[in-house]
């Protein structure tokens, strides 16, 4: 569970969608449904957008840009630009391609 809350690294974009976006939008919509009946849930969100800001920054590094860039998310269709695109073949600043050991 570390790697959710560490910015170090890169992240391909199956592992941007399946540990990122797709679990974080999922507790979103329920969290939505239950923040109705007791306001104080919506307080967890904040960890949410946390997580969400994390995959984004693994995301840039995939692209080999800084952090600071995923500030872009909050740009609509960013995150699924990031999602769709690939990232820098080979390594690169942040570390080694995500896709070096699927093959």
């Amino acid at each position: 569970m570390s790697g959710y809350f560490s910015a170090e690294g890169r992240i391909c974009r199956k592992t941007y969608w399946l540990k990122y976006i797709i679990p974080v939008v999922t507790i979103y919509v329920i969290l939505e449904l239950m923040v109705q009946a007791f306001p104080i849930v919506g307080l967890v969100a904040f960890p949410l957008l946390y997580i969400e800001f994390i995959g984004s920054i693994k995301r840039f590094h995939d692209f080999d840009w800084n952090g600071w860039s995923s500030i872009w998310i909050f740009v609509p269709f960013v995150v699924l630009i990031i999602g769709f695109v690939s990232g820098t073949q080979g390594s690169n600043r942040f570390g080694e391609d995500p896709l070096k050991n699927i093959n």
